[in-house]
């Protein structure tokens, strides 16, 4: 699996909490490209999204995508941060 794309599919930011678990897991080491775009996730689902990312929990990841997930003050810095 090199591809994780939940466009579109009604995630909240407490569905990205456990997600977010899955990811830290290191269970999809091979992960290149991840889209959350066009779910209402906001900040904290960001956030819990993103934090493996940071951490090393994905090493081959190349694209994050956030857009239109509803983020706030976070929102600018994670997206940037978001474009590894």
């Amino acid at each position: 699996l090199d591809r994780a794309h939940w466009s579109g599919s009604g995630l909240t930011a407490a569905d990205c909490e456990a997600v977010g678990i899955l990811l830290r897991s290191s269970s999809l080491p091979l992960v290149s490209d991840m889209s959350f775009a066009h779910n209402p996730i906001g900040d904290a689902g960001a956030s819990a999204l993103f934090s493996p990312a940071q951490a090393g929990a994905l090493p081959a990841l190349e694209w994050l995508s956030l857009a239109q997930c509803e983020l706030g003050g976070a929102g600018p810095v994670l997206q940037r941060a978001a474009e590894i």
